[in-house]
């Protein structure tokens, strides 16, 4: 096969346009238009109820405080590994630095 061949224009059949679908309807069929519309009696709820927005509000702060002290908790146990394996396991920037006494501080107690 030539060049010419693989890149020559191949032609497509048209699609034909898709057939004219009547409108929705705006209200649903045996309901009557005045019967649908109330007015005051009856307004559409665009928010949740109160109680329910305090709900899932309190539901995710609850998660929210759960997962912080999950964390705080991880970095505990964390703090007890020596220094050496967390670095060798590459986690020793997730943990705070020691402050360890200083060896005056150390000779001091042993007097």
């Amino acid at each position: 096969m030539t060049t010419a061949a693989c890149c020559a224009p191949t032609m497509v059949p048209a699609i034909p346009a898709l057939p004219a679908s009547p409108p929705m309807p705006r209200i649903l069929p045996g309901v009557a238009a005045s019967g649908w519309c109330q007015g005051a009696r009856n307004p559409i709820r665009l928010r949740r109820p109160v109680l329910s927005r305090a709900w899932i509000r309190m539901v995710e702060t609850w998660t929210a405080w759960r997962a912080a002290a999950n964390e705080r908790a991880g970095l505990r146990a964390l703090a007890t590994l020596d220094r050496h394996l967390l670095r060798d396991v590459g986690l020793e920037d997730r943990v705070p630095p020691r402050r360890l006494p200083s060896w005056q501080d150390v000779e001091r107690a042993l007097w």
